[in-house]
């Protein structure tokens, strides 16, 4: 928590929405305006309109010791942010922070870009302009001198708001108006001791606000009042340009209104929108919109032809300053830190905020509703807005759903496939299929297929009642996670460890008739898991695509193919879920990368830059061009005719050039010498600082660099930014350097020359005292060039070192997020479903080749929906944490695991243990989960076998399934083995 710091501001800033402002008066100087944002980035549409999402926003903290307040911020032509502060002005480069402090040591209140290289700032009594000198630091110039006669020794407070426009460059304090003429050096002041407002540029004529009386313009010297402008009397803070010509106030106020054509009117805002006065500055955008700083940290995107407004939450303090970025987004800032906002921007991201809970598996649409299904159930999006809400419909994991009407759908959660008749939802069936795909047959509206975790499912509608047909739940594979129709009772099903199967089934569904695996032998490939998907295509083409590459379904087997340039994209061994959006687009996504091919276009990877926090799982598609990916707790939203944003790609600069003395002390050099510098062999250290100024994601930006004479090719991508030469060679040198933006995109710095001059015994000179004393200084000599080049190989070995050490710490790092995130439930930090197939897969096949049993233990928490409906999801969170210690506190043996299946529902494997070994653990944990008092009780079933070649797991799974069905059906609280029957009454 910060402390709050009285500094010396004027009165009025004391008063709410009396802030520093900047006139952007090179917005009038655009004649023509491109158009305005669709009313899709802007929130209008239908109210089925999929839901909305937050634009990507990146943020930036000065890691330099500062006092916590800002004013104002500017960015320069090369891209580097400044901003306005109490300690002076703070640069940023996209690496580095930097303080640049004024010559009176006091704060700056305000900034402004001429576009020509100087960032003019006003401070405490004191203004001028920052400059870059040949050595790329930025020097103060003061201009305050230059008024030195016309003051008269007077003092002025600070100076809160910069014009720059043709007629100069104007700075206004509280009651001084300062005018400078660059180009001639020209200055005059103006007084008004009741005090001014603010300043703008409007159609030419420069405006300033002269509180008590009204608007006035510049005219020969003088300023002249501008009729119809009394009414603006009261302090109007900002001024901000309408696409039609007019001006909005910001005003203390409160009250919007319009100057335009001589006349002051009330202006109206969107319905709710706050009073000017809780806004503390505005910016007038490229395409016509506005965006407004909100007090509350939200930054508003206004569109003044549809009167319609975004609003997006940045920060939770106030917003102080807004500048539109050279890369064509938004910089704001707060107190405490600098903001990237995207905008205007195809991608969105809807996050965890918006009310949504647990990882999201599937966005779906059922007629006028927009759900996610995640791991805590499934959510509907409140009027076509970001905000969602938990239906009741399950109290476990939601995977599909099935619109069947407009007032029924079916719905795949963790057990069983449900029925949903408006808001009420029942079980269709007893039976478990752990369900996870819905497909409607595309020949019998009355058949759908269901792909389960464990195999396959049919559910057929007879007499109005959906029945299940078949549950095949051993077809050599786990999760089917995709299928196509090859016509009527025939599937290409696709899993995530059995590859690509082929389906036929009986007339009636009841039976599987004919199944056939793909393999090399018929044209596919697959990855070490053998993961497949398979898809739908366009001009009637079925495809299937695993980690080894793309194929495609023709005449009975697989060709490989490379889809239009997508497999020169994908990289090795990337396994991607292809899917085709009704209006044509193509798009292709593994859990990190989304690739696109709009219809006609060709394939991209799109630019995700920092939204993009878990793993992508689904895809939904919306008829108007809308994209939706589930990701994690994430959902990404991609609007196709929404404007990507012109903008300029940042590029990599020299920053400093440095000649380092015996005592490591730097010398700064010039950027661009006239001629490349000359140094003496044993004088020579230099360091080169680089910098890409990339605000669109943090940690993305990587350098190379070669120094050509030395090196014989560039290095490997890495972070540093900073390098050092030192002792090279006599010879001619070009320092080059390159970096990689978060985008992809590679840009290179002009590259620096010096020389590195022969020592003086390699003159003339030494020539001749070379020949005199060759007898004695033969052999010193074979030393020093050993000394060199051995000297030389440890400095390479040096940088390769330091290289391998970073990369190798970056991966370590990165693979354990990987992993935790992979097999680790969210909730209760054990096991979760996907590390236990993979387990009980390795289990099963460690204990078949030793002759082993293998127990497996399937534990139910009793009447858990009821204790949830009565104490809360918060207290039955916290029953399944403590069930959880409970359960692994009974395990025997660090082989023995606890996983969780889903919801309430645990799985421990005990490989190794016989039927009464399963037995005696499945009572210790009964009876502990009974005296521990944690909130409920348990059912356990268990079995016991030795694997077979002939069998799979999933039949002893499905034994255990069995048997805690008759524990629960026997009263609950009790154990029951696979053909031993429950326990008795506890």
């Amino acid at each position: 928590m910060f402390a709050v710091r009285l500094c010396r501001l004027p009165w009025w800033c004391r008063a709410r929405g009396d802030r520093d402002v900047r006139s952007a008066g090179w917005w009038r100087r655009n004649a023509v305006l491109p158009c305005l944002l669709l009313p899709l980035l802007l929130g209008a549409g239908a109210s089925c309109a999929a839901p909305l999402g937050d634009p990507p926003i990146t943020r930036f903290a000065p890691n330099i010791d500062v006092y916590p307040q800002t004013f104002d911020i500017a960015q320069d032509g090369a891209g580097v942010v400044y901003v306005a502060a109490t300690n002076g002005v703070l640069s940023f480069d996209g690496v580095r922070w930097q303080l640049i402090r004024l010559p009176n040591g006091d704060m700056v209140r305000s900034l402004a870009d001429d576009g020509h290289g100087r960032i003019y700032v006003g401070g405490y009594g004191l203004f001028g302009y920052l400059e870059r000198d040949a050595l790329g630091a930025a020097q103060f110039h003061d201009l305050t001198a230059l008024y030195r006669e016309q003051l008269h020794g007077e003092t002025f407070d600070d100076v809160w708001n910069i014009l720059v426009s043709p007629q100069g460059v104007f700075f206004m304090a509280l009651s001084q108006l300062f005018q400078y003429v660059p180009e001639t050096q020209a200055v005059r002041l103006w007084r008004y001791p009741q005090h001014y407002g603010t300043i703008v540029e409007s159609h030419g004529e420069v405006l300033v606000q002269f509180r008590e009386q009204g608007l006035k313009r510049l005219k020969d010297g003088d300023w002249e009042p501008v009729p119809g402008s009394e009414p603006l009397k009261d302090l109007v803070y900002q001024f901000l340009h309408l696409p039609d010509g007019g001006l909005l106030t910001l005003a203390r106020d409160g009250r919007w209104r319009e100057f335009r054509d001589g006349r002051v009117s009330d202006y109206a805002m969107p319905a709710g929108f706050p009073a000017s006065s809780f806004l503390m500055m505005g910016r007038e955008l490229a395409d016509g919109s506005i965006a407004l700083a909100g007090q509350d940290g939200q930054l508003h995107l206004y569109d003044p032809v549809r009167r319609s407004v975004r609003s997006v939450r940045v920060d939770d303090s106030a917003l102080n300053g807004i500048v539109q970025a050279a890369d064509g987004g938004l910089l704001t800032l707060s107190n405490l830190a600098v903001f990237h906002v995207a905008w205007p921007t195809p991608w969105s991201v809807i996050r965890p905020q918006t009310g949504l809970n647990g990882g999201v598996h599937r966005i779906a649409r059922w007629g006028e509703r927009w759900l996610a299904l995640t791991d805590a159930g499934v959510y509907q999006a409140q009027g076509g807005g970001a905000a969602f809400h938990r239906l009741g419909w399950t109290d476990f994991e939601g995977w599909d759903l099935l619109p069947l009407d407009q007032h029924s759908a079916l719905l795949a959660e963790t057990y069983n496939i449900k029925l949903v008749q408006g808001d009420r939802a029942v079980n269709l069936f007893e039976t478990r299929v752990a369900p996870f795909l819905l497909r409607r047959s595309r020949f019998d509206a009355d058949v759908v297929y269901v792909g389960t975790e464990t195999g396959f499912a049919v559910l057929r509608r007879e007499a109005g009642q959906w029945r299940l047909k078949l549950n095949a739940a051993d077809l050599e594979t786990t999760r089917v996670g995709s299928l196509v129709e090859l016509g009527p009772h025939e599937l290409l099903v696709g899993s995530d460890r059995g590859g690509v199967h082929r389906l036929r089934l009986a007339d009636d569904d009841s039976r599987i008739v004919g199944l056939q695996g793909f393999g090399a032998a018929e044209g596919i490939g697959y990855g070490r898991l053998s993961a497949a998907t398979v898809t739908d295509w366009a001009d009637g083409a079925r495809l299937a695509a695993t980690a080894a590459g793309i194929y495609r379904w023709s005449g009975g087997r697989f060709e490989r193919t490379d889809l239009d340039g997508l497999e020169g994209l994908r990289r090795k061994d990337e396994e991607l879920t292809l899917a085709l959006a009704p209006d044509g687009d193509q798009w292709a996504y593994s859990y990190n990368h989304i690739y696109h091919r709009p219809a006609g276009g060709a394939w991209r990877r799109e630019e995700l830059g920092n939204i993009l926090h878990g793993a992508l799982e689904s895809h939904s598609f919306e008829g108007d061009g809308t994209a939706l990916f589930a990701a994690n707790g994430e959902v990404l939203r991609h609007d196709a005719a929404a404007p990507a944003g012109g903008h300029a790609d940042p590029v990599v600069q020299l920053r400093s050039v440095e000649h380092l003395d015996e005592g490591d002390q730097p010398q700064a050099l010039p950027l661009r010498p006239e001629a490349p510098p000359r140094y003496a062999q044993l004088q020579l250290a230099m360091r080169f600082h680089i910098a890409l100024p990339d605000y669109r994601s943090v940690g993305e930006v990587r350098y190379q660099v070669c120094l050509e004479g030395f090196d014989r090719h560039f290095g490997d991508w890495s972070e540093s930014r900073t390098y050092t030469y030192r002792r090279l060679p006599p010879g001619e040198y070009r320092f080059e350097a390159r970096a990689r933006d978060s985008y992809g995109n590679i840009s290179e710095i002009v590259p620096y020359r010096f020389t590195v001059a022969e020592p003086w015994f390699n003159t003339s000179t030494g020539r001749w005292l070379e020949l005199l004393l060759i007898g004695f200084v033969a052999v010193f000599a074979g030393l020093l060039a050993a000394r060199l080049r051995t000297r030389r190989l440890a400095l390479e070995k040096f940088r390769l070192e330091e290289v391998v050490r970073t990369r190798t710490l970056e991966l370590e790092s990165v693979n354990r997020r990987l992993d935790r995130m992979a097999h680790l439930d969210g909730l209760t930090e054990i096991p979760n479903r996907r590390r236990l197939n993979d387990y009980l897969s390795e289990v099963w096949a460690r204990c078949a080749e030793q002759g082993r049993p293998v127990s497996v233990l399937v534990i139910d928490a009793d009447r858990f929906k009821e204790y949830n409906d009565q104490h809360g999801h918060l207290a039955g969170d916290e029953v399944l944490k403590r069930l959880t210690q409970v359960l692994t506190s009974c395990l025997r043996r660090d082989e023995d695991l606890v996983a969780r299946f889903g919801g309430d529902e645990f799985v421990a494997v005990l490989p190794g243990a016989e039927m009464h070994i399963a037995r005696e653990v499945a009572e210790i944990m009964r009876s502990k989960v009974e005296e521990s008092g944690v909130g409920v009780t348990i059912s356990v079933g268990y079995s016991s076998r030795v694997p077979q070649s002939h069998e799979t797991v999933w039949a002893l799974v499905h034994e255990v399934d069995g048997a805690l069905y008759d524990a629960k059906r026997s009263g609950r609280n009790r154990v029951a083995g696979f053909g031993e029957g429950p326990s008795p009454d506890m």
